[in-house]
């Protein structure tokens, strides 16, 4: 099975947008009564939720690059033994799963920014 990325046309992202923002403007303009009944702790534990859950992918990336090049070569190496070569398969597939890791804590990261967007405090 193959898969293709696909990138959105700027018709495509200018409707989001505009659907996006109009989305906004009515919730901001009919839920904003809510947002004073959120104690202010919650919303202050949120933001710092948010921040961490995206920095994950970050602070993960120093040093990622270079050791995945590392084992690249180890792996595509012809004087490294069988056992080396399995050792960097599975650096490999930790590393591929870290990635995938911090894109979902960014996604959670981004979810919970928008919520709290939705009651003005971003």
């Amino acid at each position: 099975m193959q898969k293709y990325y696909k990138v959105m046309s700027w018709s495509q992202l200018v409707t989001m947008m505009v659907i996006v923002t109009v989305l906004y403007a009515l919730d901001y303009q009919f839920l904003s009564q809510y947002t004073k009944q959120i104690p202010e702790s919650v919303i202050k534990a949120l933001k710092f939720a948010a921040f961490a859950l995206a920095s994950y992918s970050l602070l993960n990336q120093i040093g990622r690059d270079e050791h995945r090049q590392n084992m690249i070569a180890l792996v595509t190496s012809n004087t490294a033994s069988a056992d080396e070569k399995k050792f960097g398969r599975e650096q490999l597939v930790l590393l591929a799963t870290d990635e995938k890791r911090g894109t979902i804590l960014a996604t959670v990261a981004f979810v919970i920014l928008t919520l709290l967007a939705l009651i003005g405090e971003v």
